[in-house]
This record gives structure tokens, C-alpha cells and sequence, in this order.
């Protein structure tokens, strides 16, 4: 589910996402599938969530994303503020194991 959400979320990046940005965007999406192929732990969950936080960083400061429909928007964040959730979650439940 992770693989599907990134990819579907990295699209929607680079369909608003334009100069340094993208480049920052892209490297951190690159970064994230990397460490996503990694065994699971807290630290790549931890790991995991820093770049979901990067990548949502550039695509919320980019000024297409504010041309679109608040519901929109609206559905975007709140997929992305789960992810991080559970990303954080993981990583908790992990650290006491």
C-alpha cells in the first residue's frame, strides 16, 4: 500500500511541482523508494517519514497546488498526514520491540 501511495503521490508532485524544487522533490522521492526496499525498522520508518515530510514540504509551497479546488487539496493533505501518522506509528511500535 506504501508503494502505491508514493507513486500515485509523487505524480501528483510533479504534475505542480516545477524548477529547484522538482529536483529536490524528485531526489527525495528516490531517497524514499530506496529506503522503502530496506527491511522494516523504527529508523527506516523514521527515515520514511522525513521525506514524506520533505516531498510534502516542496508540494504544498508550490503555487499550483493553491490553483486547485479546496477539496482537492483538502483529500491530498489528508492522505499524506496518514501516511506520516502511520509512519511515525511504525516506527513507535518498532522502537519497543
Amino acid at each position: 500500500m506504501f508503494d502505491e501511495f508514493f507513486t500515485a503521490f509523487q505524480g501528483a508532485g510533479r504534475a505542480v511541482i516545477r524548477g529547484t524544487d522538482l529536483e529536490a522533490f524528485n531526489a527525495a522521492a528516490a531517497a524514499a523508494e530506496a529506503t522503502a526496499k530496506l527491511p522494516p525498522c523504527a529508523a527506516t520508518c523514521i527515515e520514511l517519514e522525513r521525506y514524506l515530510g520533505l516531498m510534502f514540504g516542496l508540494f504544498f509551497d508550490a503555487p499550483l497546488f493553491w490553483e486547485k479546488p479546496l477539496h482537492q487539496r483538502q483529500s491530498v493533505v489528508d492522505a499524506i498526514e496518514a501516511t506520516g501518522v502511520a509512519l511515525a506509528s511504525a516506527a513507535d511500535s518498532r522502537k519497543r520491540q
